[in-house]
């Protein structure tokens, strides 16, 4: 019987160590899902890493170039408006003498185009006709691209986003059609740094490039799954160098954005947005006086790059002031007359350098971290007076007790 019973422990036991590897397996298998999946964000999972049904968000114009009707592609990163050589062929179209010139794509790779053709383009439903200067594209994935600058002036992003027509489908490759150095750009932080941005349309992945990567430091994971083949404008392609991991904002002070980047090395620009980013948070209306040239922008120096240059003094004057204030409030001597004009003094700078700030969400922040330190103040100097206030009623108390025995000790 005891041995029977001894048999039975054994069993007992080795049935628990075997739960206990099996549970241990699980948390390292869980644990190895939470990190593949750490490196996917929403961005990712509709265009990109480890997913089997990859969906794209195209967009299109549809209207009427020349006598012909045609499908267009609104590309905010394109510095040019472009027609394919084959649709130009079809269209029995020669360029004009001396246009030729070169273009870069996204990794920094130089294309000829033939030369420019002079079109009409309508927009569909609308009678105006607009001069549509193209440049022609060798080996062009689209008939008809509409840059930047036609896609500003005709304000097809803002005011008549309604000719946009938006569209999911399955995305065999992701494409990238930024195309020349000269885009407009929008100024945010990428991980609380300066950043200028290409929003722009034509892409499907967010890019950063690798020297400005290198330049933040951020981690490029290189494995394979972490790299991806892009398309360009004009068929070609190239497989990225990686994902980085970051954070996006709009504007400081506001939420940020977690994304991963792809890391393309000769990208001619800093970072781009892609269109689902672009889509979900309405950018090219929420933020439309913030997009342009870099050098429009960088001029406006009393602003800085869309403020952030301002923004940043702001700030270092606001903590100076409160490191000046926090060096009075731990004195041996807080409130004489002198620091209490100082405080007054202080209160007028830090109130007109918060009115300075151009970000609004920042600067009803500051106005509130502002209040609470006034009342801070307000507070220490109440219990300061009232604590010198008792010591003094005290020491009164004391001499008059003192006097009152010395009067007694002499009529004794």
């Amino acid at each position: 019987m005891l041995i029977l019973y001894e048999d039975l422990d054994k069993a007992r036991r080795k049935r628990q160590e075997l739960i206990r590897r099996m549970l241990s397996t699980i948390e390292l298998l869980q644990s190895s899902i939470v990190k593949e999946t750490a490196l996917l964000t929403p961005q990712d999972l509709a265009y990109g890493q480890g997913t089997a049904a990859k969906q794209g968000t195209a967009l299109e114009v549809n209207g009427i170039l020349g006598e012909t009707a045609a499908v267009a592609v609104p590309d905010t990163g394109s510095c040019f408006n472009l027609l394919s050589e084959k649709k130009a062929t079809t269209m029995g179209l020669s360029p004009i003498a001396g246009t030729q010139g070169q273009m870069t794509l996204p990794n920094g790779t130089k294309v000829m185009s033939p030369g420019q053709v002079q079109l009409a383009f309508s927009f569909d439903g609308e009678n105006e006709k607009h001069d549509l200067l193209c440049s022609i594209l060798p080996g062009a994935t689209r008939d008809l691209v509409l840059g930047s600058a036609f896609l500003k002036a005709t304000r097809t992003m803002t005011d008549y986003a309604h000719r946009i027509k938006k569209m999911s489908y399955r995305l065999a490759k992701p494409s990238l059609k930024l195309i020349g150095a000269e885009q407009d750009v929008l100024g945010g932080y990428i991980n609380g740094s300066e950043c200028l941005a290409v929003p722009d349309t034509g892409s499907d992945v967010m890019a950063i490039s690798l020297k400005h990567a290198r330049s933040l430091g951020l981690k490029v994971h290189r494995k394979d799954r972490h790299r991806t083949l892009v398309e360009f404008l004009d068929g070609s392609r190239v497989r990225t160098k990686g994902i980085a991991q970051a954070e996006w904002q709009f504007a400081y002070g506001e939420a940020p954005i977690r994304c991963d980047f792809h890391v393309i090395k000769g990208l001619p620009v800093d970072a781009i947005l892609n269109n689902t980013m672009l889509d979900e948070y309405d950018v090219f209306r929420q933020y439309e006086e913030r997009i342009g040239s870099s050098e429009s922008l960088q001029s406006t120096v009393s602003r800085g790059i869309y403020g952030i240059s301002l923004v940043e003094v702001c700030e270092q004057k606001i903590r100076s002031l409160s490191d000046s204030y926090s060096d009075d409030i731990n004195s041996d001597t807080p409130f004489t007359p002198e620091k209490v004009e100082r405080e007054r003094a202080r209160r007028d700078e830090i109130r007109d350098t918060i009115a300075q700030i151009p970000d609004e969400a920042l600067r009803a922040t500051k106005r509130d971290q502002e209040f609470l330190r006034k009342r801070l103040w307000d507070e220490y100097r109440k219990s300061h007076l009232e604590a010198n206030t008792s010591t003094k009623t005290t020491q009164d108390r004391n001499t008059t007790a003192s006097h009152g025995n010395q009067d007694n000790s002499k009529k004794v």
